[in-house]
């Protein structure tokens, strides 16, 4: 007897018998069958019982055939470890909306029984009905209640009843207008819910009735009053007492007018009644000073001058005078002079007047057009702008010469003089 394969892999401890003189076969291979409950090997496989309420199905199968050994079963699934579905339902209770049940996938059995949320004033149905609050001051009363059951969701309110509907629902009240020229300042009001029937509203106060009025300064235009007041009402200014003063009784007199040639100058002065508290000469250039007594003027044309003063009251009292400028251009010039050192006489010079301002050229010619003397820019009253009759330091010869003079006023005016002079022994 030999091992050998029978060929079946179902069996085991295959053997034959043969001949041991030439190896044929006496007895053929055979071997032991196997099965489940014998020795044979078998698997654990994956496999679908046809059961939709069971999980992980396995079955154990003879690996040499595949023959079923442990039949395909599965792990039973309920509530807890299997799909569920939530699903719309009625659990019979009209107070409750939105009901639904849990259910098991596989067989519909149910998990969670069906019941529905509480239904309220937020989520339920309502209704708005007619009702009475109770309060004699409104109308349209209504309240709103859930359908399920009846219960108040909005309490029963009306509308305010409105204004002149019901004295007693209204309210006279205190108040402030705004207008400071009212007094006993009020308002009505309904009492439901503070609406304003008739605005906020005051008695008007004037200067004659109980208002107060105050004294105040103003002025009233007239120029010969001082210490002007009026009285006026607090509450808005306006005048109860119109603005008036008391009268002035001051003067002043700066005396009659008066003439002056040109380039001289007056010192003007006043006379008054006045206890002098302020001095105003009107601004003119041609005077010294525009707060003092005693200005001196220096005209170059007539002017009229004006002083105001003001007494310790603030009074004012007012006066002009005209100076009067007399603009003759008065130059003398002589015709002849001497020479001769004996002290009288002896220079030839431009005497001005007082309204020149200065010499600009003074020249002397001999008969034949030769400049004998010759200055320029000399001030009016220079004594040295003299000619004392000599050229190049001899004395000329006695005889007949002519003098050209360029001479500029204070006015800004320029005249030319001209001339013979005659030089003596």
């Amino acid at each position: 007897m030999v091992s050998c394969d029978d060929g079946d892999a179902c069996t085991i401890g295959d053997i034959q018998t043969i001949l041991d003189c030439d190896g044929s076969v006496c007895i053929p291979c055979a071997g032991t069958a196997v099965d489940c409950d014998a020795d044979g090997a078998t698997s654990v496989v994956s496999c679908d019982d046809g059961d939709a309420c069971t999980i992980n199905d396995i079955q154990t199968i003879l690996d040499c055939d595949g023959s079923v050994c442990i039949p395909c079963a599965g792990t039973a699934i309920d509530c807890g470890s299997g799909p569920v579905t939530v699903q719309p339902c009625d659990d019979g209770n009209p107070n409750t909306i939105d009901d639904v049940e849990t259910v098991l996938d596989c067989d519909g059995s149910v998990c969670v029984p069906c019941q529905g949320t509480p239904a309220d004033c937020a989520t339920g149905p309502t209704t708005v009905q007619a009702c009475d609050d109770g309060d004699p001051c409104t109308v349209n009363d209504q309240e709103t209640i859930l359908d399920t059951d009846g219960s108040i969701c909005v309490p029963c309110a009306g509308t305010p009843a409105p204004c002149g509907a019901n004295a007693a629902c209204e309210q006279i009240l205190p108040c402030d207008d705004g207008d400071p020229c009212t007094e006993n300042d009020q308002e009505t009001i309904l009492t439901s819910d503070g609406t304003v029937c008739v605005p906020c509203g005051g008695t008007a106060i004037d200067c004659d009735a109980a208002g107060a009025t105050s004294v105040v300064s103003c002025d009233d235009g007239d120029p010969d009053t001082v210490n002007d007041v009026e009285t006026v009402l607090d509450c808005d200014g306006s005048v109860c007492i119109p603005c008036s003063g008391t009268p002035c009784d001051v003067w002043v007199d700066l005396g009659a007018d008066e003439e002056i040639q040109l380039g001289d100058s007056l010192r003007l002065s006043f006379t008054t009644n006045v206890v002098i508290g302020a001095i105003i000469w009107d601004f003119d250039p041609s005077l010294s000073c525009t707060d003092c007594p005693e200005p001196v003027a220096s005209p170059d044309v007539q002017t009229t001058y004006t002083v105001t003063l003001v007494d310790t009251s603030g009074c004012t009292a007012s006066d002009q005078k005209t100076v009067l400028v007399d603009n003759s251009r008065k130059v003398f010039i002589p015709n002849v002079f001497s020479p001769n050192e004996d002290g009288v006489n002896d220079y030839f010079r431009i005497y001005p007047g007082p309204n020149v301002k200065m010499v600009r050229s003074f020249k002397v010619f001999d008969r034949w057009g030769g400049v004998m003397y010759s200055a320029e820019n000399l001030a009016a009253n220079d004594p040295q702008a003299r000619w004392d009759g000599t050229y190049r330091g001899k004395r000329v010869n006695p005889g007949l010469y002519v003098y050209f003079a360029e001479i500029e006023f204070k006015d800004g005016r320029v005249e030319v003089r001209s001339g013979e002079v005659i030089v003596a022994k």
